[in-house]
This record gives C-alpha cells, structure tokens and sequence, in this order.
C-alpha cells in the first residue's frame, strides 16, 4: 500500500521498481490536474480523457528522466499540452451545437485556474466568450492566461512567432471585449484588456 504522505520522488522510485499501487497512486493523485488540462484544449470529455491516458503513458515511459521531483505536476502539465496540441493538430472537426453547450457547462469547473479574481457570473461570461473564440485564438488565451505560458514558449510550442502570439492575443481580446460588453459584464471586459 502506498502512504499518501510519501514525496513524489518516492513515488516515482517505486513507479520505477515496478510497483504496480505505486502507479496507481501517481495517477490518482495528478489525473483531475491533467485532465482538466486536457479538457482545456480538447473541449470534448471523451477526448480529454484518452488524451489524459496518453499523458500517463508518456510520463511512466519517462519518469527516469525527470530530474527534479518537486516539479512533477508542472511536468506533467507540459506533457498534457503537447499532447493536447498534437491531439488538435491531428483532428481538425468543427464542433456541432452540442459540442458547444457541452464545452460552456463542462468547461467552466475544468480548470478555471487563470479566472479566480472574478466572481462567478464573471466567470461564466468570461468562459462563454472563450468558448466562443475561433480555436487559433482560444488555444492562445488558455495558454497565456490559464496555463501561464510566455509569449516564446507559446510561440515554440504552435510553431508561429511570437508577434503572432502577440497578435492573436489582442485579436482575442478585442473579440472577448465585445461579446462581454453587450451581456453587461463591463466589469469583466475591463480586467481583461
């Protein structure tokens, strides 16, 4: 049985030794963190999931590579972004109306990491017009402002510039002012430009 308050270190020595529990815990205890990631990006929970198993494939193929512990969940992070990325660049579909509603009601809980200053009917204007974006743009401002990615590391990881990176952003900005304005969320379109 493994001890909640072993170190993650710990737990990858034994994830490393075979220990099957071993594994299982590590997923337990990052698998809500990368599937919210996931989710994110991928805006379909079937998806997110398989994507979510992908990333624990990939880290339990690499865990002997990772050389400070203490960063694990930000690790695990960067695995689910690409991952997700790759997932999107492979699968271009346009989403049905169902896919949308779904993708306003699931996605307001999955990870909402970067709209914690705003309450909650702020909340969910802000999630709809991000739902709202075309995918270029959404996938920019989740990266930004939800996962705290730099404009270079955006910019690395879509294979653009960064005054590309620059560009959408404010693009997306400029679409999210106006689709809150209208729904008297002035508030809200304040904090973001």
């Amino acid at each position: 049985m493994v001890e909640n308050g072993l170190s993650d270190e710990a737990v990858a020595g034994r994830v490393l030794d075979g220990d099957k529990e071993a594994y299982g815990y590590f997923v337990d205890k990052y698998s809500d963190h990368v599937f919210n990631i996931a989710f994110r990006y991928i805006r379909d929970r079937g998806e997110a999931l398989e994507v979510s198993q992908d990333v624990f494939v990939k880290a339990y193929k690499s865990l002997g590579e990772v050389k400070d512990y203490s960063l694990m969940e930000r690790w695990l992070a960067r695995i689910a972004v690409n991952t997700a990325l790759n997932r999107l660049r492979g699968k271009k579909r346009t989403p049905s109306v169902s896919d949308k509603i779904a993708e306003y009601t699931e996605g307001k809980s999955a990870g909402d990491s970067g709209l914690r200053d705003f309450n909650e009917s702020d909340r969910d204007a802000v999630w709809k017009a991000i739902s709202q974006l075309p995918e270029n743009l959404r996938i920019v401002v989740i990266m930004k402002y939800m996962d705290g990615f730099s404009y270079v590391e955006i910019a690395k990881r879509l294979n653009i510039s960064k005054a590309t990176v620059r560009t959408r952003l404010a693009r997306a900005k400029r679409m999210m002012k106006s689709a809150l304005v209208p729904d008297s969320s002035a508030a809200s379109a304040q904090q973001i430009a």
